[in-house]
C-alpha cells in the first residue's frame, strides 16, 4: 500500500510540474494592432506613437521598398497614397510605406522593421520584407531617415534628408542625398551643411543641394530631385537583386559653391568638399535645382 501511495504522489508530482510548464509558454504581448490588412500601428503613449501603412503598385513584384515620412512628427501614413509618389513607385516597381514617427527616431526605426515583417506576413509577401529600403523624410521626418540609414545600413539603398536638422555621425553613412534651403533657418542649414562635410571626410556617397528659394518646406520640385537621385542610386546599387558599393570615382562631383559639376577623375578641388552626383540625368537636375 505504501508503495501505491508513493506512486500516486510522484504522478501527481510530474503532472504539477507539466502544467506548471505549460502555462510559462504565454503567447507573446503583442505591442500593436492592424488597423487593416495594410497598416499597423503601435500601442504607445502620447506622444510616442508609431504607425505605418504599405501600399504596393497592382501586378507589380516590388524590387526595393520605399519609406516616405512627412515633418512636425506629423501623421505621414498618407504619403503611401500619394498618386505622384504611387506612380513612381510603379515605375521603378517599388512598395511603398508611409510613416507616422512621433518618437525617438531609434525607436521608430526598429518599429518600422518589425511592422513591415508583421503586415508581410500578413499578405502572405514575406519575401518583400527582406527587401533592400529607400527611406526620404521631410524635416523630423528627414532626421529619421538619416537614423535609420545608420541604425540599418546593410538594409538601406540610399537616405534623403529634406531640410532635417541632424548631427554628425561617427561612422560613414549609406549613400544620401542632403537637401536645405536657402530661406531656411541659417543654424539649421549650418547643421546640416556640417554634417555634409563629415559624412564626405568618412569616405559617404552623399549630395548637398540647396535651394536657391527653399523655405522651411516640401514641394514638387524638392521631392523630384529625391526621385531623380534614387532612380539613379537604383541603377549603381541594385544589381541582381543585391546592394553593391558604389565606386566613387565613377561619379561626376558637383561644387557647392560655383554649382559646376567634373568627372570624379577630374574635379579640380578638394573631393571631400564635393557632392556626389551619381550618373549623368542626375547630375543634370542637381544642376537645374540648385541654380
Amino acid at each position: 500500500m505504501k508503495h501505491w501511495n508513493l506512486l500516486f504522489l510522484v504522478i501527481i508530482f510530474f503532472s504539477c510540474s507539466k502544467q506548471l510548464s505549460n502555462s510559462d509558454e504565454r503567447p507573446p504581448i503583442e505591442i500593436g494592432e492592424f488597423v487593416n490588412d495594410w497598416e499597423y500601428r503601435f500601442f504607445l503613449e502620447e506622444p510616442n506613437q508609431n504607425a505605418f501603412k504599405m501600399w504596393i503598385p497592382e501586378g507589380v513584384s516590388p524590387r526595393a521598398i520605399l519609406v516616405l515620412s512627412t515633418g512636425g512628427a506629423n501623421d505621414g501614413r498618407y504619403l503611401a497614397d500619394d498618386e505622384k509618389w504611387q506612380a513612381y513607385a510603379t515605375k521603378e516597381r517599388l512598395a511603398i510605406i508611409g510613416t507616422y514617427v512621433r518618437s525617438t527616431t531609434s525607436e521608430a526605426s526598429f518599429n518600422l522593421i518589425y511592422a513591415l515583417d508583421k503586415i508581410c506576413k500578413r499578405n502572405t509577401i514575406e519575401e518583400v520584407s527582406k527587401l533592400p529600403i529607400l527611406i526620404n523624410g521631410f524635416s523630423h521626418g528627414g532626421v529619421f531617415s538619416y537614423q535609420f540609414s545608420l541604425q540599418y545600413p546593410d538594409r538601406t539603398l540610399a537616405f534623403s534628408n529634406i531640410k532635417g536638422s541632424m548631427s554628425p555621425s561617427s561612422t560613414a553613412s549609406p549613400p544620401g542625398l542632403l537637401i536645405v534651403g536657402d530661406k531656411d533657418l541659417a543654424s539649421r542649414n549650418t547643421t546640416i551643411k556640417n554634417t555634409f562635410l563629415s559624412l564626405r571626410s568618412q569616405g559617404s556617397i552623399v549630395c548637398y543641394a540647396a535651394d536657391p528659394n527653399g523655405y522651411h518646406s516640401v514641394d514638387d520640385k524638392t521631392n523630384d530631385l529625391v526621385r531623380s537621385f534614387f532612380t539613379a542610386i537604383l541603377k549603381k546599387r541594385l544589381v541582381n537583386s543585391k546592394i553593391v558599393t558604389i565606386d566613387e570615382t565613377s561619379l561626376y562631383l558637383g561644387n557647392v559653391s560655383t554649382f559646376k559639376s567634373y568627372p570624379h577623375s577630374s574635379y579640380p578641388e578638394d573631393k571631400t568638399t564635393a557632392s556626389c552626383l551619381i550618373d549623368e540625368d542626375f547630375t543634370t537636375d542637381w544642376m537645374n535645382f540648385v541654380k
